[in-house]
């Protein structure tokens, strides 16, 4: 299984890392018109990594992991830096991996991760 790769300092982010949780919500409607609304097990994690100051290496590393996920069913391992966490079903979100290389050690990539999860 693939694995997000982590930086060069041995961390897997950087400050600045954006966490999101939603579970989803069924709705049963009634007959006497009454409602009940209930959360499911059902739901999403999503994280975006902003990482700055990065080498070709550690550049070249998170591109690895986009072709090696590429499609719908490419899942990748992802250990959240703040709880330590691993979670094994993730991938990439949209685009999925945004890269910008300015200079020698000044590559900046934005990573959009998501994980289903029931």
């Amino acid at each position: 299984m693939a694995e997000f790769p982590t930086l060069k300092t041995g961390a897997p982010a950087q400050d600045g890392l954006e966490r999101g949780w939603r579970t989803r919500t069924r709705v049963l409607n009634y007959v006497d018109g009454g409602v009940q609304a209930f959360k499911t097990r059902r739901g999403r994690r999503s994280w975006v990594v902003k990482l700055e100051k990065l080498d070709e290496g550690e550049l070249a590393a998170l591109q690895e992991l986009a072709e090696a996920v590429r499609g719908e069913a490419g899942t990748f391992a992802f250990t959240d830096p703040r709880t330590g966490v691993r979670h094994e079903r993730c991938r990439l979100e949209g685009e999925g991996l945004e890269v910008l290389l300015a200079g020698q050690d000044d590559g900046r990539s934005v990573v959009r991760i998501v994980e289903e999860f029931e």
